[in-house]
């Protein structure tokens, strides 16, 4: 999941006052593949 599409989904969702919740268990994961593939 791309950090930037996770923020775009929080922002939406919040206007609905709907929580939204991040499944860790792919954390590392995830972390690795965004640092290869997303600048910042």
């Amino acid at each position: 999941v791309a950090m930037s599409n996770l923020k775009e989904v929080k922002e939406v969702a919040s206007e609905y006052g709907i929580p939204v919740f991040f499944d860790a268990a792919r954390c590392a994961e995830n972390a690795y593949f965004i640092q290869q593939r997303e600048e910042g």
